[in-house]
C-alpha cells in the first residue's frame, strides 16, 4: 500500500502550488484541493473514525472554524494549516498504519478547508472571494476566462490542482445525521469518485433574490392510458438474451397540440394556487421535440424548473435511449439511465404483457447506456435538486454514492411502475435516501402503468397512487390521482434546519428540509382525445 507522501503526489501531479512543479511542502491556496487530498487520506486509512483532538470538543470547533474564517478572508492557508500539511507531505509511513499527528492534521485540514469553503456553490447577496471565483467560473460572467484557467473542470469538479481522474469535489448541500461515514465529516464539500466513476455535475441558475419558502409543484402521471402493444419484442442484433422497447404510441401526431393541454393543466391549478412553480413528467413520457415545447412553454410562464423522462428517440446507428430532462431556468441537462429494466415472468403477469412478451425468458430494456452522471441542479438558494430514472433509484452503484455524498434536498425519482406503495420497491428504496442523507423523495410514475397493474377489477370511485412522497422523519405518503382528474398539484415547504457534522461543527441552521405541506387533485374539463383519463 502507499505510503502518504506518495498519495499527496499522486492527488497533485503538478505540485501543491501553480508554478512550484515538484514541491509539495506547500499547502494548495483553494481550499478545495487541499480538501481532496485531507478526505482522500482521511477515507483509505478511516481516520476520521478514530480522530480525537487532544484537546476539549470546544476548543478543537472553535480553533478549526477560526482557522477557515482567517483561511477565507486573507485568501491563503494560515500558518497552522501551512504546518499541518507539511506533516502529511513528508510522511512517509503506510497509510493504514497513520501515527496519529499525522491523523491530527488530516482532519484538522479537512475540516477547515470545509469552513473556508462555506458557501461555495449557491449564490449570495454579498459573496466572498471564493464564493465569487466560482461563481465566475460557472456563470456568464465577464471574469469567466480568468476563472475558468484556475477552474478548468468547473462543473465535474471544484479542485484545480487534482485531476478529476484522481478525486472530485462539488458543493454540498446536506450533512449525513446518522452513521459514522466521511460524507458525515463536512458540511461544504463533498468528496466524490474519480470521473471515470461517475461523473456529478452542479448548476447554478438561482439569482441572489428572496424566493418564497413555498414551492408549488405539478405532477403530471402522463401517460393515462397505456396500451399493451406499446411493448414490444425487439431484435438482439447479435447480443445475447431478449430485450423489449416501448413505443410511445400515447403521444400525439403534432407535437404543439400538446402545449395547449399543458396551459390547460397549468391553468387549472392556478386557479387553487396563486403560483405553480414547476412541472413533472413521469418516465418516457415525452418525446424529445414534446420536452422541448413543453420547455419553452413554462418558461415563458415563469416556471423555476421542469423535469420529464424523454425517450426513445433512436437513430439509425444507435439504440434507443431513456433519458431524464431537467430544465431550471435556461439551463438543460440531460441524464441518461444508468441501469437497464429486466422484465421477469411476474412482471410481465403483473401488466398483464404475457401475449406480448414471453414469459418463460427474462427481457431486458433495449436503450442505450450512456457515461453515468448525476445532476445537481439549484432551485432555490441552499437547496439543490437531483433526478433519478426508475431502476437507478433501487441500485446502490453508482448514483447513490454521489447522492449521498452531496446531500440533494429534493431527489425526483421518474418511474414506469406500477402504483406507489410505502410496502413496494419505490417505497423501500425512498426511505434510504431519505434516511441518509436526509433528502426528501418523491417518486413519479404514470396513471398508465399504474392501470396495467392492476390485479383485480377497478371500482370507479378509487383512484391510483401515481406518486410517493417520503422525507426525513416522517411515514411515506402515497398520492392517490382520484377517477376522471389529469394531475396533482403539490405543496411544497423549504423549512431551514440545523445539521451537525462528526466532529460536533454546526452549520448555523442553513440546511433545507423540502416537507409536503398538502396535495390536491386538478381536472380539467375538455382535454384533447389523446388525453382523456377515461374511467378507471
Amino acid at each position: 500500500m502507499a505510503n502518504i507522501a506518495e498519495i499527496v503526489k499522486r492527488l497533485l501531479p503538478e505540485g501543491s502550488r501553480r508554478g512550484t512543479k515538484n514541491r509539495w511542502d506547500l499547502c494548495p491556496s483553494w481550499p478545495p484541493d487541499a480538501f481532496a487530498v485531507a478526505a482522500t487520506l482521511a477515507e483509505v486509512s478511516g481516520c476520521y473514525s478514530w480522530h480525537r483532538p487532544g484537546v476539549s470538543r470546544e476548543q478543537y470547533i472553535s480553533e478549526v472554524c477560526e482557522v477557515g474564517r482567517r483561511w477565507r478572508n486573507d485568501l491563503a492557508p494560515p500558518n497552522s494549516v501551512e504546518q499541518w500539511w507539511k506533516r502529511l507531505a513528508s510522511c512517509s509511513t503506510e497509510v493504514s498504519l497513520m501515527p496519529r499527528e499525522v491523523c491530527d492534521a488530516t482532519v484538522r485540514i479537512l475540516a477547515v478547508a470545509d469552513e473556508a469553503s462555506e458557501g461555495i456553490g449557491f449564490q449570495s447577496k454579498d459573496p466572498g472571494h471564493f464564493e465569487s471565483l466560482y461563481l465566475a467560473a460557472s456563470t456568464k460572467s465577464p471574469a469567466r476566462v480568468g476563472a475558468k484557467t484556475l477552474l478548468p473542470n468547473v462543473r465535474e469538479t471544484l479542485c484545480s490542482l487534482v485531476p478529476p481522474s484522481e478525486a472530485c469535489v462539488q458543493p454540498k448541500s446536506r450533512t449525513a445525521q446518522v452513521g459514522c461515514t466521511l460524507r458525515s465529516c463536512s458540511h461544504h464539500l463533498a468528496l466524490l469518485p474519480s470521473q471515470g466513476v461517475v461523473t456529478a455535475h452542479w448548476g447554478i441558475n438561482v439569482a441572489p433574490r428572496q424566493f418564497s419558502e413555498h414551492l408549488n409543484l405539478l405532477v403530471v402521471p402522463f401517460p393515462y392510458v397505456l396500451a399493451a402493444d406499446a411493448f414490444e419484442a425487439r431484435d438482439p442484433r447479435g447480443r445475447g438474451g431478449h430485450y423489449f422497447g416501448v413505443r410511445q404510441s400515447w403521444l400525439p401526431r403534432d407535437p404543439r397540440t400538446f402545449v395547449g393541454f399543458v396551459d390547460q393543466l397549468c391553468d387549472a391549478a392556478e386557479r387553487t394556487a396563486a403560483r405553480i412553480h414547476a412541472m413533472v413528467f413521469p418516465e418516457i413520457s415525452l418525446s424529445p421535440s414534446i420536452a422541448s415545447i413543453v420547455a419553452d412553454r413554462l418558461r415563458k410562464r415563469g416556471f423555476e424548473f421542469f423535469v420529464a423522462g424523454v425517450g426513445p428517440n433512436a437513430g439509425r446507428r444507435s439504440l434507443p435511449e431513456n433519458i431524464a430532462e431537467i430544465h431550471v431556468g435556461s439551463d438543460l441537462s440531460r441524464q441518461s439511465k444508468h441501469h437497464r429494466w429486466c422484465l421477469d415472468n411476474g412482471q410481465i403477469k403483473r401488466y398483464q404483457l404475457a401475449h406480448v412478451l414471453d414469459g418463460s425468458q427474462i427481457w431486458w430494456e433495449d436503450i442505450e447506456l450512456r457515461k453515468r452522471e448525476v445532476n445537481f441542479l439549484v432551485f432555490r438558494h441552499g437547496a439543490t435538486l437531483a433526478v433519478l430514472v426508475c431502476e437507478d433509484l433501487a441500485r446502490v452503484d453508482p448514483a447513490q454514492v454521489v447522492l449521498r455524498s452531496v446531500g440533494a434536498n429534493l431527489v425526483i425519482a421518474l418511474l414506469f411502475d406500477g402504483p406507489q406503495l410505502e410496502n413496494r420497491w419505490p417505497g423501500r428504496y425512498a426511505t434510504v435516501l431519505a434516511e441518509d442523507p436526509g433528502s426528501s423523495v418523491l417518486t413519479v410514475t404514470s396513471l398508465g402503468m399504474a392501470r396495467r397493474a392492476q390485479s383485480e377489477p377497478p371500482s370507479h370511485h378509487a383512484g391510483l397512487e401515481v406518486a410517493l412522497w417520503k422525507e426525513a422523519g416522517s411515514s411515506a405518503t402515497s398520492l392517490t390521482l382520484p377517477p376522471n382528474h389529469h394531475a396533482l398539484l403539490l405543496s411544497l415547504a423549504l423549512r431551514k434546519e440545523e445539521n451537525w457534522t462528526l466532529d460536533g461543527r454546526s452549520d448555523g441552521g442553513t440546511s433545507y428540509r423540502v416537507s409536503l405541506e398538502q396535495h390536491e387533485a386538478i381536472q380539467i374539463a375538455r382535454p384533447p382525445a389523446w388525453a382523456r383519463v377515461g374511467v378507471f
